[in-house]
């Protein structure tokens, strides 16, 4: 009874139906991605909590103290450019820490998250369409109707979305928000499709359900919330004939869920019966029998468990298969049967007796440069035929596998682990630039074609690379891995063409954060590293010329003047540093820079880029991770921590500078450059490790001039 709201609560007790007489794993139910799974690999605590990735500045920033206005101020333009910013491709998929998100619609189109968007992939143009706008931050979560008609999206953050999308069209049906915390780790559509579950990353793994009363999900809204216990949820699925019950499958535990009277789920505890293992469930599917229908579940021990249902309504596992060495970490419904993939790198078709049929090994993939990154299958779907496997690798590519060939076509790729820091465009062609991360690959990538040109794998992370200026060799700058810290200082030198190593030398002990070749003929390249300093080499022999005075925190980037004579860098407590290349030592007085003209602008502090900064109200949530200068139009590009991408007029000196958003980035962005001939932006990001490229065009060109 409620003393102020005078209400009366009557409730239900519901026993246990008592102790499961499994036999606990044990080490063979272990499974070291348990950890990391739900989308979590690459959100840090600050993002969950409110989106802040770097420190906050406080009181007065010091690169302001340094600053001084040109002698003969420029009058900046502050409307907003007239440009249409178009994106045109995005590298990469979300998969190294999620599964079952990678999915056909009913065209046979390949449906994705990437950042914060839906990808809709077509691949016999290599087109691709978006779901743009319904998120901000990262999306974890992807579930596809069994029509193939909707996708449903769910991200991670502190504004939490649920969306519902068209999967021909990637357009926006309904966005349900303020229903869980911290991110939705799993999604299901019912298969008559007026059902959506959804469950969150709080810590009693929320439980919500929505329905559809048109079948169209335009009036979608939610009808029960149920708090579910502290064990990880790892799959959700609607495993009735047309929807209920739903079927929750978590660490060492099967629930299945009922809705009652129309608004309140009720759980009931699955058993796993004598001799068999009670270990986490990792995926689950209903098989689609002559007579009726099977629930098939992937174990962390490889095996398969069949359940079936008695007659008092208790789930009970019925027969097991052993069909992995490993986890299990999809399954798919294929034809009569069911098709698994797992940490061996995999995929096996069972018959519906649970049989072995066919086998198919990633790894038996002919062309080396086409082999994944990481062999772990962590997403498996087929198409309404059967006839192909849709195939999604913890190192981020996607694969089709022909059923009856076993022919494996490589149809996405993009860089794995950890974090992507290095980029540079090719300086001659407006169609190549190149990409390095804590991976260890650098790829060479054409924008025109969409796809990559050629890669090597390195033996150390690396974070900078750039071109030389007549585009034959790149110098790649190794470390920033703290797991992998043996070479970190060193810097090899790449032929462009076939990416051999033809140089290899090591100045300074801790990784490289900048690389960049002086301009005109690049007689110079300079390489800022993490110890304060800034390591200038021959571009030619590489002996080192000269380093530059040591300040106390590390170097972030710099960039050479017109001439070559001076340097600017900016450091990780925020100041703007100028040194003389000639002798290395620190200029002390900006003011004999002031009207220096720089050869490039990928500083973020200075006075032709204040105006990109937020206001101070703003300052403690968004900090500004990487600008880039246009080679030829006056226009600047900006990527922060929270995921925004913003061109400006340049130079860019005040706070009411006007702008042009470029969608679909999210959390932090860590690297924003023009293309050689201005027509193309690619951004970067560095935790989620997505790359997209925007097509760049007056809006007082045509559409053919754009192509000319």
């Amino acid at each position: 009874v409620g003393a102020k709201d005078r209400c009366i609560f009557q409730w239900k007790h519901v026993p246990d139906s008592g102790k499961d007489s499994g036999d606990e794993a044990g080490d063979s139910g272990d499974d070291s991605e348990l950890e990391f799974d739900g989308g979590m690999s690459g959100a840090t605590p600050t993002v969950l909590e409110g989106g802040v990735v770097a420190e906050p500045f406080v009181g007065i920033k010091p690169w302001q103290k340094s600053m001084v206005p040109p002698s003969n101020l420029e009058m900046e333009n502050t409307a907003k450019p007239d440009y249409d910013v178009k994106l045109d491709y995005v590298h990469g998929c979300r998969i190294d820490d999620v599964r079952d998100t990678i999915r056909y619609n009913m065209q046979g189109e390949i449906c994705y998250p990437a950042a914060a968007l839906g990808v809709i992939y077509r691949p016999s143009d290599r087109s691709q369409q978006f779901c743009s706008g319904g998120h901000k931050n990262d999306i974890i979560s992807l579930a596809m109707s069994e029509c193939g008609r909707f996708i449903a999206t769910g991200d991670v953050g502190l504004d939490v979305k649920v969306c519902v999308w068209d999967a021909q069209t990637g357009k926006l049906i309904k966005s349900m928000s303020k229903v869980h915390k911290r991110g939705v780790t799993c999604l299901a559509f019912s298969p008559d499709g007026k059902y959506l579950c959804s469950v969150g990353h709080d810590e009693n793994h929320t439980m919500c359900t929505y329905t559809t009363l048109n079948g169209e999900w335009d009036d979608g809204h939610r009808v029960a919330t149920e708090c579910g216990d502290r064990a990880k949820v790892m799959f959700v699925m609607f495993c009735g004939e047309e929807n209920f019950p739903l079927m929750v499958g978590s660490v060492k535990r099967a629930q299945f869920v009922e809705l009652e009277a129309g608004h309140t789920l009720h759980r009931r505890r699955g058993k796993f019966g004598h001799r068999k293992k009670i270990q986490p469930l990792m995926c689950g599917v209903v098989m689609k029998g002559e007579t009726e229908s099977v629930i098939i579940t992937g174990t962390a021990s490889g095996h398969l468990y069949s359940w079936t249902k008695r007659d008092s309504g208790e789930y009970k596992v019925g027969a097991t298969v052993s069909g992995h060495q490993g986890a299990v970490y999809s399954v798919c419904r294929g034809g009569m049967g069911v098709v698994s993939g797992g940490k061996d790198g995999l995929v096996i078709i069972w018959s519906g007796e649970l049989t072995k049929l066919r086998t198919y090994n990633i790894m038996d993939i002919k062309d080396i440069s086409q082999l994944p990154y990481s062999c772990v299958i962590h997403s498996l779907h087929s198409d309404q035929s059967f006839s192909k496997i849709l195939v999604g690798c913890k190192g981020g590519e996607i694969y089709e596998i022909a059923k009856d060939s076993g022919r494996m076509i490589l149809q996405n790729e993009a860089h794995s682990m950890k974090e992507l820091w290095g980029m540079a465009m090719h300086p001659r062609n407006e169609d190549l630039f190149a990409t390095t991360g804590d991976d260890t690959i650098v790829r060479v990538w054409n924008i025109k074609t969409r796809s990559v040109v050629r890669k090597t794998r390195l033996d150390s992370a690396s974070r900078a690379l750039a071109w030389s200026p007549d585009g034959k060799h790149l110098c790649v700058g190794l470390g920033g891995d703290s797991a992998m810290m043996v070479k970190d200082g060193t810097f090899v030198i790449l032929d462009s063409a076939k990416l051999d190593v033809t140089h290899e030398d090591r100045k300074s002990k801790m990784w490289l954060t900048d690389i960049k070749y002086s301009p005109g003929e690049g007689g110079l390249v300079g390489m800022s590293s993490t110890d304060g300093r800034i390591y200038i080499h021959d571009s030619t022999s590489f002996d080192l010329k000269i380093v530059t005075a040591k300040i106390p925190t590390p170097i972030m980037m710099f960039d050479w003047d017109s001439a070559g004579e001076h340097l600017q860098c900016t450091s990780t407590d925020w100041r703007l540093l100028f040194f003389t290349v000639e002798d290395g030592k620190q200029v002390t007085s900006n003011s004999k820079l002031r009207d220096t003209v720089w050869d490039t602008q990928t500083c973020t502090l200075g006075w032709n880029v204040q105006g990109v900064w937020p206001k101070e109200d703003q300052a403690a949530q968004v900090n500004v991770a990487a600008v880039d200068r246009a080679h030829k139009k006056k226009i600047l590009a900006a990527g922060s921590n929270d995921g925004q991408v913003k061109l400006y007029h340049f130079p860019t000196q005040i706070k009411e500078m006007g702008f042009i958003e470029a969608e679909g980035n999210s959390n932090f962005v860590s690297k924003v450059r023009f293309s050689a001939t201005d027509d193309c932006l690619v951004t970067m990001g560095a935790h989620n490790r997505v790359i997209m490229q925007y097509r760049l065009r007056e809006r007082n060109k045509s559409a053919a001039d754009l192509n000319k």
